[in-house]
């Protein structure tokens, strides 16, 4: 397996704890950005004509939005008001280009807001105010998120604590209610409100329980597409099947590293579940199916009971059973994300038996994509 990290039959993901593990000394890791285990990176600057003082350290607070600023006072150029004749907004961003000559000279940055799913800090002056949403991010859960509102705030100071091992807001509540209300002047002239903990849920994907889809309808990215997961659902497909063989692709999700098809291959419906890999189930007809009009149904029940249960998947043709197979797990959020939803083809990673695109080579009247309220 290692020799295929990285390439098309995989979808690499860094796994909890070496996530977690790599982000030593610092607390917590991606996504919460109330730590600067979530937030603070390394910066490598190389700048042989204007920095002399080659491989130092420099220690002074500053932030992503300071790149521009300082790249743009280092070549000389002004900040844009104006570029082809469009206003520019306001940089965020404060040159740190004087810390290259010195490291004791203090920082233009003196505050800084961080917000993330509900997870929040603010730094001034060498003190950070921290408070984390209490979702954590490996774990899905289709319960109501924690109301990030209602966390209490923790204190630390950087200046004396780099890595926030010791939160002293027990003995500096001034301080926290000081850092808690400039958060709120941050949060407010920066448009953070109002604080949103989802995750998945925040993706305005389409709503409603039924969708008609018709062929070219393809390359949708997650956004673009109804959430079926978790939920019992039916596709159904009004084709006419080619004198010739019948192949190619009615509906497909996802892609090689997890997805589902529905498609023909040799003229026999199939129907393949790609648990990520883990497990991948086919259902298929067991013989080819004539020319002419033709309805190819895949039901979908759910058990329900919360996110990731199992499913009964059944196989239809004109209404009639032709295969049905156990599922007993199922995608919990939604499949690799840059693969795509496509109709009449797999225009990404096949999801199914079969190199992609895989074009269906019948006609495709419409396909209905039902789902259970």
């Amino acid at each position: 397996i290692l020799d295929k990290l990285g390439g098309p039959e995989t979808t690499p993901h860094y796994p909890v704890g070496w996530a977690w593990a790599g982000d030593t000394p610092f607390q917590w890791g991606k996504r919460i950005a109330s730590h600067l285990g979530g937030t603070r990176n390394p910066l490598v600057v190389f700048w042989p004509k204007g920095i002399h003082d080659a491989g130092a350290l420099r220690e002074q607070f500053e932030d992503v939005t300071d790149v521009a600023p300082t790249v743009l006072e280092a070549a000389h150029i002004p900040v844009p008001i104006e570029v082809n004749g469009v206003k520019q907004q306001r940089m965020d961003g404060m040159s740190m280009l004087a810390t290259f000559a010195s490291a004791t000279v203090p920082s233009q940055r003196t505050t800084q807001y961080f917000e993330m799913l509900g997870n929040r800090a603010i730094y001034h002056d060498g003190w950070m105010a921290a408070s984390r949403s209490g979702l954590l991010p490996w774990v899905y859960t289709n319960q109501p998120p924690p109301d990030p509102n209602r966390q209490p705030w923790e204190l630390y100071h950087l200046s004396e604590d780099y890595s926030e091992a010791d939160d002293v807001a027990a003995r500096n509540p001034d301080k926290v209610a000081e850092l808690a209300v400039l958060f709120d002047a941050e949060a407010k002239q920066n448009r953070v409100y109002p604080l949103d903990p989802r995750f998945g849920g925040r993706q305005a994907r389409p709503e409603g329980n039924h969708f008609r889809y018709y062929t070219g309808a393809g390359h949708l990215y997650l956004s673009l597409t109804p959430a079926y997961e978790n939920k019992s659902h039916k596709i159904t497909a009004y084709v006419t099947v080619p004198n010739v063989k019948a192949n190619g692709v009615l509906m497909a999700d996802g892609g090689e590293g997890g997805g589902f098809s529905l498609y023909l291959k040799d003229g026999r419906p199939t129907y393949t579940y790609n648990y990520f890999k883990r497990r991948i189930t086919t259902i298929a007809s067991p013989t080819p199916l004539p020319a002419g009009p033709a309805k190819i149904t895949l039901e979908f029940s759910y058990d329900g009971g919360g996110i990731g249960k199992g499913a009964n998947i059944t196989l239809l043709v004109n209404d009639k059973t032709i295969a049905k197979q156990r599922l007993p797990e199922t995608v919990r959020m939604a499949f690799a994300f840059e693969d795509t939803f496509d109709i009449g083809e797999d225009s990404a990673s096949p999801a199914g038996d079969y190199e992609s695109p895989f074009p269906f080579n019948g006609t495709i009247q419409h396909i209905d994509l039902d789902i259970e309220p």
